[in-house]
């Protein structure tokens, strides 16, 4: 397989390139089936995440090693890892080299993946790169369970000179499942949430356990301004919002739809055989320390038998379900729902923007950044406010999206709570 990054096999690329080959099988795996893998790994976006994950692979090692706390430095940051005796219990915080007297610094919660280690949101999304230039402190841990964050936040706030009027939350895949945990239970916490990676709508938290219209309540009260990245080419069928399709991965498991082969991926080949390889090897690979143990992660709390996808029954009208469930979150983030015909209608339309992403926003643009078209769109509350924004990454699979730093912090900092109201206040932070 011909790439435009060396990185990508093990014969440029003698150090990590067994790594690399087997998370191409992930890539496939991740992604449904107008994913253009090939596409992807030459693009330009890809030769970024090629490097990002080779600086991931090397400084993950040895996470406080001279390589990784010397990285930190050039970005003008000091890395310091806690809570090291055990996998699940430890947490990594990056603060400015040369904090300025009496200055309150923003804090933002990144939240991993489900089985991932700490590492992979600490390197790849972005954040470690920006934090220092924007002047806020990035938090990764590992135990990303809302009363751990809370029980972090105490313990930061002791040390470090953190604006209790701006934390803020973030996460991909199960890590945005926690998000919207905290968005629900805990809203009053935050200024500002990014659940990236997942259903634009969450009606389960992570337990399987259903919101209530009290939580829905709670999270409508405190208002908390939402932020979204998602890509194109989800294994999960993300977008369009105006199409609902099964994850492709899970379609077998759902009564009714797992008769429909449409749903499946094409008929086994030998290089799918491959890749399906390479994956297995992946998941065996996640990370170089040895004490990861996925019966042990005490942020994987599905009951057995349960689940947190919820399918709407096989024989409704799917498309209309899947937007009303989306205009359910809308009204809790106080937006007027959306007009549902106008939306499914873009199913046929010459309008390429709301054929791909298959929903209007109140304000829209495209936005491109290595390469891939970032499809934006924004919604506004009854006082003006922007409460919901979401990116739709084109050819993107299910991974970390590598603007998810930039584009939710540029989100994040438009908006602070009120130490003495409790209330949301558009200020714009800066780090001057």
């Amino acid at each position: 397989m011909m790439t435009a990054s060396p990185y990508w096999s093990r014969e440029t690329n003698p150090e990590t390139g067994e790594q690399f080959e087997n998370y191409i099988g992930y890539m496939w795996r991740a992604g449904n089936n107008e994913f253009d893998l090939n596409g992807f790994l030459n693009s330009e976006y890809g030769t970024e995440l090629a490097r990002r994950l080779h600086r991931e692979y090397t400084l993950e090692r040895d996470p406080m090693g001279d390589a990784a706390r010397s990285y930190a430095a050039s970005c003008g940051l000091k890395k310091e890892l806690f809570d090291n005796e055990e996998f699940y219990t430890r947490w990594v915080i990056y603060t400015p080299l040369h904090p300025v007297p009496g200055k309150k610094y923003p804090l933002v919660f990144m939240l991993h993946g489900g089985g991932d280690a700490l590492e992979a949101g600490e390197y790849i999304p972005g954040y470690v790169e920006i934090a220092a230039k924007e002047g806020f402190i990035p938090v990764f841990p590992q135990n990303t369970n809302p009363d751990n964050l809370v029980r972090l936040l105490g313990i930061i706030r002791e040390r470090y000179p953190v604006d209790p009027e701006r934390v803020y939350v973030t996460g991909h895949s199960q890590g945005g499942t926690k998000t919207f945990e905290c968005a629900h239970y805990l809203p009053e916490v935050f200024a500002a949430m990014g659940p990236c990676n997942g259903e634009q709508y969450r009606l389960k938290d992570s337990t399987a356990r259903f919101y209530t219209d009290e939580d829905r309540k709670r999270l409508h009260d405190a208002v908390l301004p939402c932020v979204q990245l998602n890509g194109m080419c989800e294994m999960g069928n993300i977008t369009p919002a105006n199409v609902y399709r099964p994850h492709i991965n899970e379609v077998h498991t759902y009564e009714g739809w797992k008769e429909e082969k449409k749903y499946y991926r094409p008929n086994f080949t030998p290089e799918m055989g491959r890749l399906w390889a390479g994956y297995l090897k992946w998941e065996e690979t996640r990370s170089p320390d040895q004490r990861i143990y996925l019966e042990k992660d005490p942020t994987k709390m599905v009951p057995p038998g349960a689940t947190l996808r919820v399918v709407p029954p096989y024989g409704i009208d799917a498309d209309r379900w899947k937007l009303e469930k989306i205009n359910e979150f809308l009204a809790v983030q106080g937006v007027t729902p959306r007009d549902i015909d106008r939306c499914l209608a873009y199913r046929d339309s010459d309008d390429e923007f709301h054929r791909l992403v298959g929903i209007y926003g109140d304000g829209e643009a495209v936005e491109t950044y290595y390469g891939y078209r970032h499809y934006r769109e924004d919604f506004y509350n009854e006082e003006g406010i922007n409460t919901y924004r979401v990116y739709s990454v084109e050819n993107c699979y299910h991974t970390f999206i590598l603007t998810q730093a930039r584009l939710t912090w540029e989100f994040f900092k438009m908006f602070r709570r009120d130490s003495v109201t409790g209330k949301i206040v558009v200020d714009e932070y800066r780090p001057d």
